[in-house]
């Protein structure tokens, strides 16, 4: 059984288990995000955002007066922090409430103040797709960063930004010489809240984008590239995989084959989120919508190398998406189950060696 914080609602739960495991990446500390949690009830979104609210000012303050004595260390652990916990206030809002935004674009700020401490730097760039950008992360391996060397470019998934992804890993990867390029796609953080572009069922369009973005920036080997998506992200991923043929390796951190049979129809509370990514006035034209969402035809051209993780227990989307994805690529592929619940945070650290080792053994050079 996955654990429940709010025995009675499953969403709630799952955001705090998602906020309480980035703890290990310093996403977060136990202590704040327990005082955020102190005398909410269960289901009253106002109580959730103020909660989480009181506790992103609060670290944020620590971080700007730790900036202010020097202390850079604990200026860029507590800016991310507040990220988390600004991020963990707006989710509960529906987009049509003003403060989703407002809280959002707030949460980035502190991200990228923190960014500025951080060893390496993390550097924002906006990736050119289309007629606009795209924006995103470099976030820079920690040796010899300038010198070139393997990357992996990283698209989240239905609610998770690219900030959130340097706590979701990144910050793992970078420990074992891989550079990481987040992207806020279509349908994701900024792209989504600011620019008002919604998701597409090809994102091979996208990880096109970010891949030639990628590949001429004099740190990366283009020939030493993989590209990973978690969540929603591993349906995204595998379609990208599938037609981008620069790709050494690819990571789908959680299986989706078809949105609407392993995700819509399975998990009725992601819906109004769902529903806002792709601009549906409703579900019914959300799911008509996402009709596309689907590998089937699609899986069979993915021909690298790729890492399924997936958990048996996955109640957000499931796990039958993962054999489906197996059985339908052509290349090598190997699937990882553990007997967790969405993204396996059950084995949170576990899961992220064993995909940044998996991909640091298949980009070494040649």
């Amino acid at each position: 059984m996955p654990f429940l914080y709010f025995p009675d609602n499953l969403d709630w739960s799952h955001n705090t288990f998602r906020a309480i495991t980035q703890i290990a990446c310093d996403g977060g500390d136990f202590g704040e995000i327990y005082r955020a949690l102190n005398n909410i009830r269960v289901g009253n979104r106002e109580d959730w955002y103020r909660g989480w609210r009181r506790s992103a000012e609060y670290v944020e303050n620590l971080a700007k007066d730790a900036v202010a004595k020097g202390h850079l260390v604990t200026a860029w652990k507590s800016f991310f922090r507040a990220f988390s916990y600004y991020r963990q206030a707006q989710y509960i809002l529906p987009p049509s409430d003003e403060r989703k935004v407002s809280t959002y674009v707030k949460a980035v700020e502190c991200f990228r103040e923190g960014g500025k401490y951080h060893h390496p730097p993390i550097e924002p760039v906006e990736i050119p797709y289309g007629g606009t950008t795209l924006n995103g992360y470099m976030i820079h391996r920690i040796k010899d960063h300038k010198d070139k060397g393997p990357g992996v470019v990283w698209f989240g998934g239905a609610d998770s930004p690219a900030e959130e992804l340097y706590f979701q890993g990144a910050s793992e990867a970078i420990q074992r010489g891989l550079t990481c390029l987040v992207v806020n796609g279509p349908g994701q953080g900024l792209t989504l809240y600011v620019k008002k572009i919604y998701s597409r069922h090809d994102y091979e369009k996208p990880y096109t984008s970010a891949i030639d973005f990628f590949t001429k920036r004099p740190e990366i080997d283009p020939k030493r590239i993989a590209i990973m998506g978690n969540s929603l992200g591993g349906y995204y991923v595998v379609r990208a995989a599938a037609f981008e043929e620069r790709v050494r390796a690819a990571v789908a951190y959680g299986a989706v084959y078809d949105v609407n049979e392993d995700v819509f129809d399975f998990f009725p509370a992601i819906r109004p989120t769902l529903q806002w990514l792709v601009g549906a006035r409703d579900e019914a034209e959300a799911r008509a919508k996402f009709e596309q969402f689907t590998l089937r035809n699609v899986a069979n051209r993915v021909t690298c190398p790729l890492l399924i993780v997936h958990g048996e227990e996955d109640y957000i989307a499931k796990a039958d998406a993962a054999y489906k994805t197996r059985d339908g690529v052509r290349g090598p592929v190997e699937l990882k189950m553990w007997k967790g619940s969405h993204s396996v945070r059950e084995y949170h650290k576990e899961v992220l060696s064993y995909m940044f080792d998996w991909l640091s053994d298949r980009l070494k050079a040649p």
